[in-house]
Parts: C-alpha cells; sequence; structure tokens
C-alpha cells in the first residue's frame, strides 16, 4: 500500500473465518503481531461473530505456538492463558499442510487481492473502518463462490450454534504508526513533523493518542515525543519549527560546562554521559539541576557525592542533590571550613582558561595614530 504522499506501507493482518458460512473477519496492524495484539484481534472477531466456535484452527505461528512436540503443545504464556479463559477447543495444522487450512488460506489471498489493492493508506484506523465496511458490503455480502449463498445470511443460521463470549478484561492497543524516514507520521492524509533524530531505522514506530483535538505522540516506551492540534485539512504539513534544529551540540556543550566546574571534570563527564545515556528526554533538566547543586555546595562535598554516585551507580540529579544535602550536613555538624568550588571558563586547556591576557595602554594607540 502507499500513503498520500505516495511512501510504501506494510501492513499486517489477521483473519478468521467461520467454516461452514464462509463468514470474515479481517482487522490490520502497522506493526507484526504480537501475542496480545493477536489476542486483542481474536476478541474484536469475537464480537463481530456474535460468539465463539466451539474449535479454531491455526496455522503454527511463534504467537500462539512455541513448540508442537509430537502433539503436545507449547502455548506461548500469553496466548495459554487467553486459551483457558475462552471456551473453545484448539487445533493446530501440521506444517506444509494446506488441506487443513485451505479455507483461511483462500481469504488471504482475497484479502490481499480484493480489499487491500491499489487502496491508498490514510491511517490504520481508517483502514479498519473501511475493511468493517468492506465485509458487510463484499466479503460477506456477495454469494461465495463455492456455497453459492451469501456468507451474511449462513452466518444468520450458523449463529445459533456459536458459544457465548465469557467476560474478559484486555485494554485496547493504542495504534502504532511508522516514523518516516524525515522523521515525520502520516495520520488521516496530513503529516506531522517529529524532533530530528526520531528515526532510527525501518521499524522505528509511535503511538498517537487523541485527547482535546490534540495528537500526543509517544514513542514504544510510552515516553513523550510531541503534541500537535489536529489539522482537518488533507496533504498539509504540520511542523514545529523546534523539531527542525538539531539539539545535541547545544546539549554537548552544555555537558561540557557542567563537567569543568567540578574538581575532577574527566569523572564528572563520565558520569554526565551514563545521565544522558540513561534520561535522553530529560539529559539538560538533569545537567542543569546538578551545576545548581554543585554552585551551592563546597569542593569536598562535591568530590564525595561524585564518587559515591559512581560507586552506586546513581545516575539522577534528584539523588545526586539527596547524597550531597547528606555529605553537607556532615560537614557543617562537624565544623569543618567550608572550600567553595571555584567556576572554571570552559576550555580544552584548564590552566589556559584561567590565564588573564594582557592589555595595552591606550596612549600607545594614540601616538602610533599621529606619527
Amino acid at each position: 500500500m502507499r500513503d498520500g504522499s505516495g511512501k510504501r506501507v506494510k501492513v499486517y493482518f489477521f483473519t478468521m473465518v467461520l467454516s461452514r458460512s464462509r463468514y470474515k473477519y479481517v482487522y490490520h496492524s502497522l506493526t507484526p503481531f504480537t501475542a496480545s495484539l493477536a489476542i486483542y484481534a481474536h476478541i474484536k472477531a469475537f464480537e463481530y461473530f456474535g460468539g465463539i466456535p466451539t474449535e479454531i484452527v491455526y496455522d503454527q505461528d511463534k504467537v500462539f505456538l512455541v513448540n508442537e512436540n509430537l502433539g503436545d503443545l507449547i502455548l506461548t504464556a500469553e496466548f495459554k492463558a487467553f486459551c483457558q479463559a475462552m471456551p473453545f477447543e484448539l487445533f493446530f495444522c501440521r506444517k506444509a499442510d494446506p488441506q487443513t487450512k485451505g479455507k483461511v488460506e483462500n481469504v488471504v489471498k482475497y484479502i490481499k487481492q480484493n480489499f487491500l489493492y491499489n487502496r491508498p493508506f490514510s491511517d490504520i484506523a481508517t483502514l479498519n473502518r473501511e475493511a468493517l465496511e468492506w465485509l458487510g458490503r463484499t466479503a460477506n455480502g456477495m454469494p461465495h463462490a463455492v456455497t453459492k449463498e451469501k456468507p451474511k445470511d449462513l452466518w444468520l443460521i450458523e449463529q445459533d450454534h456459536l458459544l457465548e463470549v465469557p467476560p474478559y478484561v484486555f485494554n485496547e492497543p493504542d495504534p502504532v504508526y511508522p516514523v518516516r524516514q524525515d522523521n515525520s507520521v502520516y495520520y488521516k492524509k496530513n503529516l506531522y513533523t517529529l524532533p530530528e533524530g526520531t528515526y532510527k531505522g525501518r521499524g522505528t514506530n509511535v503511538t498517537i493518542q487523541v485527547q482535546d483535538d490534540e495528537l500526543i505522540i509517544k514513542d514504544q516506551q510510552d515516553r513523550h515525543i510531541a503534541t500537535h492540534e489536529i489539522c482537518f485539512g488533507k496533504g498539509r504539513v504540520i511542523s514545529n519549527t523546534d523539531h527542525k534544529r538539531d539539539k545535541s551540540k547545544n546539549l554537548d556543550n552544555l555537558m561540557l560546562n557542567v563537567a569543568v566546574i567540578f574538581p575532577d571534570s574527566d569523572k564528572a563527564l563520565m558520569y554526565l554521559e551514563r545521565i544522558r545515556k540513561e534520561k535522553p528526554r530529560y539529559a539538560r533538566d538533569q545537567f542543569l539541576y546538578i551545576r545548581k547543586c554543585v554552585d551551592r555546595a563546597d569542593v569536598d562535598s562535591v568530590v564525595k557525592t561524585l564518587g559515591y554516585c559512581i560507586d552506586q551507580e546513581i545516575y539522577s540529579a534528584r539523588d545526586f542533590e539527596a547524597v550531597m544535602d547528606k555529605h553537607l550536613k556532615e560537614r557543617q555538624d562537624s565544623g569543618q571550613k567550608m572550600t567553595e568550588v571555584k567556576q572554571v571558563s570552559l576550555s580544552i586547556n584548564k590552566k589556559i582558561a584561567e590565564i588573564t591576557p594582557a592589555t595595552s595602554n591606550i596612549l600607545d594607540y594614540e601616538r602610533i595614530m599621529k606619527n
């Protein structure tokens, strides 16, 4: 499939078909199916069918099955828990055995050649909505090539033999969208920009939530990336000028500026680098807070705090402050003299940074100009 900008979009789908009526269901995703997503697709299929079949035949897929040891099925933990809560029986096809799964294989081919073929892609929610319309209008509304009857008509009879869907608590996953190479995401026929560096290669995806006419865009670890007002037009680029700035260089400079105020700046730089790795989205705030802590402390407390945090693998500005406050209190209670941390200008050579440049007398320049 291709989106409105002409970019190719890879789509995955889950399908289920009732054996007698050929009544079909399909659910699409922009990411490969996991056990959780497959379970969600099952629940949506049962809702669409109005019940659960007494037996479901599966292909041997790693989403469902870890191994088939001479007939002893070893299911994935999540899928096993789901099956135990459901009333249907499981049957897994043998590998390379098309006769036992021919009906669903035909549905897969039908979806690819009839529904997905040459269909423009807008977003995954729209695609799933269009799929339901296609199911009702064509896949389940037109006479089947074998039965010569409409699947929808036979489903009305078959529905009486379906099992009741038991209550099962399962949260709907947030829709996932691929990040483009230009650090943008395509949503409902418009492009929304993302910060520089968001795209990490193929497989970079984000989730989008709609709240009060705004798009909240987060990464796969549920960390906030960007917020945009929803655009109700088509073919537009909704950008944030701040997203085009490469902030890495400014962050490098800030990290160096903070490191040089430590007595052992090399050790401090290693510590700050680790904080940057642990909290990439909040590195700037972390560095600024640590600089604020060091500015109010003495040399001995700064040295001890940095050493303790490195030894104990404490990589948080708030925890750094707590350790420093402990050392400051100990020094105050002991009556030791406090030696302030000397502010050092940023330079590759510290000795050069502390040199005061020579100055010339203005009268020398006046004499030169007169001559």
